[in-house]
């Protein structure tokens, strides 16, 4: 039996998906790259990286798309200005005491916190 379908509004382009499924995961679907340090699909959302944050409309701030539940009517906008700003404060205090070369670190290469 399949999920109820809902629509959701991405950078002004309708979307049908499953209600109930996580925003950042139907933006990464449909094409926006959000960027995400903390975000891993089978575990439970920390947040914690900030660097999701998405404009929902009706919504005093900016909000993590990780953490967000898509719903029937829900006006989403991925990219301006504001979040830009947000996005870039937030990466410069992950950056502010982390070594870029990664000497020690598994990751080192291929670490998406590099690419910021």
């Amino acid at each position: 039996m399949s999920q109820e379908k809902i629509k959701v509004v991405i950078n002004g382009a309708e979307i049908e998906t499953e209600k109930g499924a996580v925003l950042i995961d139907v933006c990464r679907e449909n094409g926006e790259n959000i960027p995400s340090f903390c975000y891993y699909k089978d575990l439970e959302p920390q947040a914690s990286c900030r660097m999701c944050l998405v404009r929902i409309d009706k919504m005093p701030k900016l909000q993590t798309s990780c953490t967000i539940k898509c719903t029937d009517g829900m006006v989403v906008t991925t990219a301006s200005p504001e979040i830009e700003k947000a996005q870039r404060s937030m990466g410069e205090f992950l950056l502010a005491n982390h070594p870029l070369d990664c000497p020690v670190c598994d990751r080192g290469g291929e670490c998406e916190l590099q690419e910021v």
